[in-house]
């Protein structure tokens, strides 16, 4: 009969939409490909096969200059070092919901990428052969206003600079030691030592994955590149966010960055360590990973 007939239309309407909705709340090219493979002549076809696209290109991209972002799980830590330093105190607890990491620090290749599509408007002064390493002399202003709105167009995705909280949760990966394996650092487990000469007099830092990652994937969250992260400086903890977010308020003409570089000595290298520096400035040992929500 004519009413059974709609009334089969209608629960293959009501199926194709709930299909596209739980397609698009996986957000994956997988989803997207089931949903065409159930649907082929479904309501949102062509929306899948461009998403479908989109995502291929995504991929594509990341894995032309080998960027992998890490899960990193929720949790909390204390965060700050009682009789260090006056920079570090008070100590707190901090929660940090699950977000994404950049495995390593953005690299040459990837900052070359965004100059030649004229989005980086600076060409950095880098070191011979420099692909592979981590791309030093840009500020944080270049970073937030250039390069991740390039990224994020490139990727169809969001990404931004981790939290302070964020970034030391990750590199502590559990850790309430100086380091993230314990309260000793050598040569084979980081880039530093420049003007201390402990690990030879190199004027460079080391390419990208060069040492061994942390519990969470995670590589160079020790010495190679000082790494800017998204909060404004404070010369204290008093009065922080404690929810792992960024500190937007304070003195904003400055940013905050963790860790030491392959210039540092052996002491600056502690995952507590907080330096600021003006966010129009550039330093051949400051360089940046990328973070994003999920």
């Amino acid at each position: 009969s004519r009413s059974s007939a709609a009334s089969d239309v209608y629960k293959r309407q009501e199926l194709d939409n709930q299909a596209w909705l739980l397609a698009n709340k996986t957000d994956t090219e997988q989803s997207y490909t089931a949903y065409l493979n159930e649907y082929p002549e479904g309501q949102y076809t062509d929306s899948a096969l461009a998403k479908v696209e989109q995502l291929k290109n995504k991929r594509t991209f990341l894995h032309s200059f080998d960027v992998q972002f890490i899960t990193i799980p929720s949790g909390d830590f204390m965060m700050g070092v009682k009789n260090i330093s006056s920079y570090e105190v008070p100590v707190h607890k901090v929660k940090v919901a699950t977000f994404k990491l950049m495995a390593t620090e953005v690299t040459f290749a990837l900052w070359q990428a965004c100059y030649q599509d004229k989005v980086c408007l600076h060409k950095p002064k880098g070191f011979i052969n420099s692909k592979n390493k981590p791309v030093v002399n840009i500020s944080w202003n270049e970073i937030t206003k250039q390069f991740i709105p390039w990224f994020n167009k490139k990727t169809g995705q969001k990404y931004r600079l981790p939290s302070e909280a964020e970034w030391e949760y990750a590199a502590r990966a559990g850790s309430y030691d100086k380091y993230t394996w314990g309260d000793r650092i050598n040569c084979s487990q980081a880039r530093f030592g420049y003007y201390s000469n402990q690990c030879e007099k190199q004027k460079y830092p080391d390419d990208v994955k060069t040492y061994p990652k942390n519990r969470f994937g995670l590589y160079d969250m020790h010495g190679n590149v000082k790494e800017l992260v998204q909060d404004c400086w404070n010369d204290n903890f008093k009065n922080a966010p404690n929810d792992g977010s960024a500190w937007l308020t304070g003195r904003c003409s400055k940013a905050v960055l963790k860790d030491g570089s392959y210039k540092s000595k052996q002491s600056q290298l502690r995952l507590g360590v907080r330096y600021r520096h003006d966010k129009n400035a550039r330093f051949n040992d400051d360089g940046f990973r990328l973070a994003q929500d999920l």
